[in-house]
């Protein structure tokens, strides 16, 4: 997908290109940074909401159509309906969710009706927050692990990107430069549970190298 859409408009590459599979669609940001809404069954590409979006960090969409973007200044979600031009609805990161000015969500998905984002840079904050569609907190958890050779149940190396979610489940690239450790975390929804970890750092079978990742595809 990300190639065909290369070739009908160059787009930024720091940030993904996400698919509505149940419509046909993908969103991807070109490299005006203009969202923009590409049919998958005729190649045909429109503005969406004539660019009245804000310039964002990264962004998502659910099962229903609806694109959710984040960004920075000011510090706010944004909930969108392409199809329906219902929109845009913004939340307040930290004013209105109470989630503080150290929470800056690099990456968002959902799984289910659930909203995942999380922090790189947590601190001593939770790293995952999931909210459902009218933004009320689900759940939140983790945090980064003080000694990364030996991290514990919900603690993260440093979360590079979200890989893939389903109606259950969230995979999370994952890894620290500091001892070369590169892994995948999966956990269920907006409560960490079920935590699993798999692989290690390397370029061979069950081994993965997440420090020069690239955006999803």
């Amino acid at each position: 997908i990300l190639q065909w859409i290369n070739t009908l408009n160059p787009i930024d590459t720091e940030l993904p290109v996400v698919v509505d599979r149940v419509r046909g669609y993908a969103y991807f940001v070109d490299d005006q940074g203009i969202l923009k809404q590409l049919n998958l069954a005729n190649g045909e590409t429109e503005n969406v909401a004539e660019g009245n979006l804000p310039v964002m960090v990264t962004f998502t969409v659910n099962a229903n159509g609806i694109l959710f973007l984040y960004r920075e200044d000011p510090d706010e979600i944004v909930r969108y309906n392409p199809l329906r031009g219902i929109g845009p609805t913004t939340v307040q990161v930290d004013e209105s969710l109470n989630l503080g000015t150290a929470f800056v969500p690099a990456d968002m998905t959902f799984v289910g009706n659930t909203l995942l984002m999380f922090d790189d840079m947590a601190g001593e904050g939770d790293v995952v927050v999931g909210l459902d569609t009218d933004f009320n907190i689900r759940g939140q958890f983790g945090s980064l692990a003080s000694d990364p050779e030996e991290p514990d149940v919900r603690e993260f190396l440093g979360p590079i990107r979200f890989l893939d979610s389903n109606t259950l489940n969230a995979f999370i690239a994952d890894a620290s430069n500091e001892i070369d450790a590169s892994r995948i975390v999966r956990f269920r929804g907006a409560t960490g549970l079920d935590w699993t970890t798999y692989g290690e750092f390397g370029s061979g079978v069950g081994e993965f190298d997440f420090m020069d990742v690239e955006p999803p595809t």
